[in-house]
């Protein structure tokens, strides 16, 4: 039973590591990129398909009133089937998701960043809409041609060891910043 838990922890941390990692260091598609001037609430329409998927992190705080209704308007982007992923970084109760929203230049609750900061939407939203254009966009703009390989593997004891190698098919010099979640499916 210790070795089912064990391994569906290594499970989990590998295919979100692969994740957030194809978010951070994604392989550019060569097609045509639509240019949306956002206005109100509507919904782009004639999507692209991704460059890449998304990773939205959601700065929260348990006391925070408007985060869950965040939350619900994100997992409704998902249910309507955008190709995303989501952590939930709830800074009053983990040192780490605190240092990442502070990293991330966090200034209220909720605010969600998408693709590391690249964009993101702060404070309480009257739909879900805000937020799924905001993964459109970020899914169709151009990103860097790198290649990932990772591997992870149980050390025993609590420790997860973690092999990564990069490969930069640019033809330019590529300074990524890579940050590993290890997380859970709750």
């Amino acid at each position: 039973m210790q070795d089912n838990k064990i391994f569906r922890k290594i499970l989990i941390f590998g295919i979100m590591a692969s994740l957030i990692l194809s978010v951070m260091v994604p392989i550019i598609n060569a097609g045509n990129f639509q240019t949306t001037n956002i206005t109100g609430n509507e919904v782009i329409e004639n999507e692209l398909l991704s460059t890449h998927k998304v990773l939205a992190e959601e700065g929260t705080a348990t006391w925070c009133g408007y985060c869950p209704v965040a939350s619900a308007q994100l997992y409704q982007c998902y249910t309507m089937g955008l190709d995303f992923s989501i952590v939930t970084l709830v800074a009053d109760m983990n040192s780490y998701a605190s240092s990442r929203c502070s990293e991330l230049g966090l200034t209220g609750y909720p605010t969600v960043f998408f693709d590391g900061g690249y964009s993101k939407v702060v404070g309480q939203q009257s739909s879900y809409t805000v937020y799924y254009n905001t993964i459109i966009a970020c899914g169709n703009r151009a990103v860097a041609d790198i290649s990932l390989n990772l591997h992870a593997f149980w050390l025993g004891s609590g420790q997860i060891g973690v092999n990564i190698d990069v490969t930069n098919n640019g033809g330019s010099t590529y300074n990524g910043h890579l940050h590993v979640y290890v997380t859970e499916e709750t």
